[in-house]
């Protein structure tokens, strides 16, 4: 997947995070609906050409050209929240140590 191809089949609106659909391509991705759906683990996600994709790494490739390094980190730790000022390229560790941690939760 490049990016000439995300930029073909979406568009991304970086200040809402919202990736919205160019074209239809079944009864539940219709044009101008919102991309993909809520996956088990809380991210958005969805099929390209029968490839699961997360959102957040299509909106990587879609802004900046390439797929991410490592890992996208949602900065604020709602994993819907795709906004761009919201999401940074990270190994596994720094993205480990933003994560919430619930050991103190009550």
């Amino acid at each position: 997947m490049k990016q000439e191809s995300v930029r073909l089949l979406f568009d991304y609106d970086c200040d809402t995070g919202i990736l919205t659909r160019k074209t239809t391509v079944s009864w539940n991705a219709e044009k101008g609906s919102e991309a993909g759906s809520i996956n088990g683990a809380g991210y958005r996600a969805l099929r390209i050409d029968g490839s699961h994709y997360l959102v957040h790494r299509i909106i990587w490739l879609w802004q900046y050209g390439d797929w991410p390094q490592f890992e996208i980190d949602h900065i604020n730790n709602v994993r819907t929240d795709n906004r761009l000022i919201n999401l940074r390229d990270v190994t596994h560790g720094e993205n480990q140590q933003n994560r919430i941690d619930s050991k103190y939760s009550f």
